[in-house]
């Protein structure tokens, strides 16, 4: 987890493209609710170039009743709805 944040915080967007990928294949919905990938979802939200970010947001999105109530995913969505692109907050 911490390994993980740290190498996203540092690292240029195009060497976290597999980073993205692996999200987006396993499902940032489900990352989103674990107590260690809601973070590490929130970082990457940050940091992603604006096709993946898009691409995350709208999985989490999709979501959004499920991820709302989860005790760790409304932290997501808030940082999403906080940080995210304008037409993820919109």
């Amino acid at each position: 987890n911490f390994v993980l944040q740290k190498c996203i915080t540092l690292l240029p967007e195009e060497d976290l493209d597999f980073m993205f990928q692996e999200l987006i294949l396993e499902g940032p919905e489900k990352a989103a609710k674990q107590k260690f990938g809601c973070r590490v979802t929130q970082r990457l939200a940050s940091k992603a170039p604006e096709t993946w970010g898009l691409a995350v947001g709208e999985a989490l999105l999709g979501e959004f009743q499920s991820i709302a109530c989860h005790p760790y995913g409304n932290y997501v969505l808030q940082h999403l709805l906080e940080n995210g692109a304008d037409c993820t907050r919109a």
